[in-house]
């Protein structure tokens, strides 16, 4: 049976009962073939349309796969077979948080907790939407609950202590962090509690160990990466990374050190392309006085995913005028994927797509390069890819790699190659 995700569904007997389709597709679920997953819960969802299972997974397979809009209508199937099912509420807030419906995603939750009030992980995620909405207010009491049904849960104690930062209650904040890192020293753990002490303006000490924590974390795990086994726990990782240059460049900032702020979040943007650390960029050329320089950042933040609320503002502001903020982000949006786009000669004449690993280590000019799938006769463009020149990809001088994906594209005379954003990549097959 071929559960490779580029390859279709396994052949099956038409005969097959829906029962059997939907436990295959849970198998592909766990091995992450989404679009396996997907035909077949597609089949049984056809086959049985008021199934209770097939939605459910069907949601779970789409949210996989990014298909956020597709996962809600799923979820809202199921809820329409069985409004009382104990997770679908659930679900269906994370798809609507996803496409950033941040108010519905909230209501959701709250009727979840009506059918089940102690969902732990129903509470936990309200506490946390109520964070990203920075209602502290509401967020506390959701998160106080969350931690007195789950006493052994680091992620409550620590999202406990960022609503309770927020609200100045520096004591109480202190507590919880120390709790959550007892209770789960862990990077990512590390990670976000430093990027909220800094936020904060408090504590820069400690924010800056927390970070370099971290950071020595994810880069020895990534030590050994090779671009023969490439698993999505290295894409997660190579993620991790972007995100842990960014909170050390942002503690760098908050304690005034902007040459090594600077290095660290330009790193962090060209490797993850995230609005919050674009928005990061146009705070410090702001702060340096390089207004265009901060203009084209802030207009690059409100195109990339997620865009941090207070972007739009900070280039207003700069413009002097909030009519020309659309102007400026369609002027710049094409900046951001320039950085990843690379232009090939093609001296074969081959035609066709390809998509290929890519792998960079510190201080090393040499990528390793393997084809992952596509136009076979675009094998051998992998000796160009290889050539190719990534700019400065790390900060420093720490022993690690990274490893991308890029898809290739080639027309009679040349190819393009653009780096997929890790965030995105959702299969290394």
């Amino acid at each position: 049976e071929n559960t490779n995700a580029s390859a279709g569904a396994p052949k099956l007997p038409t005969d097959i009962k829906a029962e059997e389709l939907i436990d295959s597709a849970r198998d592909a679920l766990q091995s992450q073939n989404y679009r396996v997953a997907l035909e077949l819960l597609q089949r049984a969802a056809e086959k049985e349309p008021k199934s209770k299972r097939a939605y459910n997974l069907l949601g779970d397979a789409y949210m996989g796969n990014r298909q956020f809009s597709e996962a809600e209508a799923a979820y809202r199937k199921q809820l329409a077979i069985d409004n009382f099912d104990q997770f679908a509420h659930s679900r269906l807030a994370r798809s609507l948080w996803a496409q950033r419906k941040m108010e519905d995603a909230a209501k959701v939750f709250q009727e979840q907790l009506e059918v089940n009030p102690l969902d732990s992980d129903a509470t936990e995620a309200l506490g946390e939407l109520f964070l990203e909405l920075k209602r502290y207010e509401e967020a506390v009491p959701v998160l106080e609950r969350a931690v007195s049904l789950e006493p052994e849960n680091a992620i409550s104690h620590s999202n406990l202590g960022r609503a309770y930062l927020n609200l100045k209650r520096d004591k109480d904040a202190a507590q919880s962090f120390d709790k959550a890192v007892e209770l789960q020293p862990n990077p990512l753990l590390w990670n976000n509690i430093a990027y909220e002490l800094a936020q904060s303006n408090s504590n820069l000490e400690k924010a800056q160990e927390y970070a370099e924590s971290a950071l020595a974390s994810v880069t020895s795990s990534l030590r050994n990466v090779s671009v023969e086994h490439v698993s999505m726990r290295d894409i997660a990782g190579v993620s991790a990374l972007g995100s842990y240059w960014d909170t050390l460049g942002w503690v760098a900032y908050k304690r005034g050190e902007i040459a090594k702020a600077k290095k660290y979040i330009e790193a962090s943007w060209r490797l993850s392309h995230s609005a919050e650390v674009a928005d990061h960029l146009g705070q410090i050329y702001e702060k340096e006085g390089k207004r265009d320089e901060a203009i084209r950042f802030y207009a690059q933040a409100l195109s990339a995913e997620r865009p941090v609320p207070d972007t739009k503002a900070r280039l207003a502001k700069l413009a002097g005028d909030a009519k020309k903020v659309a102007e400026l982000q369609e002027k710049h949006k094409v900046e951001s994927e320039a950085i990843r786009t690379f232009k090939l000669k093609n001296a074969s004449g081959k035609v066709g797509k390809a998509d290929f690993f890519v792998v960079l280590a510190t201080g090393s000019k040499d990528a390793e390069v393997k084809f992952i799938y596509g136009v076979d006769e675009l094998k051998p463009m992998a000796a160009q890819i290889k050539a190719l020149d990534y700019g400065a990809v790390f900060p420093d001088t720490v022993p690690t790699k990274i490893v991308r994906r890029g898809s290739l594209d080639c027309k009679a005379t040349d190819c393009v190659f653009v780096l997929q954003v890790p965030e995105t990549i959702t299969s290394v097959n």
